[in-house]
């Protein structure tokens, strides 16, 4: 969530930043099995956060992959970091909360305002009222919950997923758009299924849970016509957005699951072990 600011580090601040990031954490430690148990703090920290807050699934996980994620060199795959810290454009991870709580301590007694912390890298500056305490900032499940609320703020004010993203980012066209691209592609890897089978799957459970409930009227609303005025599935939404922008693309042809990102933007499951309610496939978009 690195945002500019008006106060830049001089380049030695830049260089001494640097050279302490380098040596922070060896290569070796994300090999390790605590490299491992990191992922499982931030992992699922994201994936309550955005099922709580409503949001399309996998996007948070992205976020974090992209955010604070580093390569674990054992297994190539990219590990979300909780102990993460970019000082003014600098990264840099800690093996343990304490150690990134007491950098950040540091580098605000420098005078260093524009950080950004854990999992979802909230930039403290911007974000003055995220957290009760530094330590708070670190824990994975509340940096989560704060991202996954101001993500939705960004897309009520938006007025779309596409653009809520690379708003977590920056406002400033370009890079935001730069970002959104990276977020996307990171989603592309964690979600195999293609929004036509999503689509499909979410029409089917519907329409079994309708007829299981005797069909009962109103209980399902699959087609545009039956949706309230105004409103629209967020997957077709996003799937029109995506089609457009192919040369020669035509709505109804199959999009890859490499291109999967741009067409899943649509509300998560709910919570694993939970009850599912009826699905209506009216959707009113706010």
């Amino acid at each position: 969530m690195a945002r500019a600011c008006p106060g830049t580090p001089a380049p030695h601040w830049r260089r001494g930043l640097a050279m302490l990031a380098v040596m922070l954490v060896p290569e070796a430690a994300f090999a390790s099995p605590s490299a491992r148990k990191m992922e499982e703090l931030c992992r699922p920290a994201a994936m309550a956060a955005e099922i709580d807050a409503e949001l399309p699934q996998g996007v948070l996980l992205a976020i974090a992959h992209v955010e604070s994620g580093r390569r674990d060199p054992a297994s190539g795959a990219t590990i979300p970091w909780p102990w993460t810290i970019n000082a003014e454009g600098v990264p840099m991870v800690f093996n343990t909360r304490e150690e990134a709580v007491a950098a950040v301590q540091e580098l605000q007694g420098r005078n260093i305002r524009s950080i950004d912390v854990g999992c979802m890298q909230v930039n403290l500056q911007h974000h003055p009222d995220a957290f009760p305490s530094l330590r708070d900032a670190f824990d994975p499940s509340i940096n989560a919950r704060y991202a996954a609320r101001f993500l939705a703020r960004l897309r009520d004010s938006s007025g779309s997923w596409e653009a809520a993203i690379g708003r977590y980012h920056s406002a400033t066209p370009g890079r935001s758009e730069a970002y959104r691209d990276r977020v996307l592609a990171a989603w592309s890897r964690t979600s195999p299924r293609s929004p036509v089978d999503i689509q499909r799957e979410r029409v089917a459970m519907a329409w079994t849970q309708a007829q299981g409930d005797g069909g009962r009227p109103g209980q399902i609303a699959a087609t545009p016509q039956e949706r309230p005025r105004g409103s629209r599935d967020p997957v077709e939404q996003i799937a029109a957005f995506w089609q457009r922008r192919q040369p020669g693309g035509e709505a109804s042809r199959r999009t890859p699951s490499s291109e999967l990102p741009r067409t899943q933007l649509a509300r998560g499951p709910s919570r694993p072990g939970r009850p599912q309610a009826p699905l209506d496939l009216r959707f009113s978009i706010r």
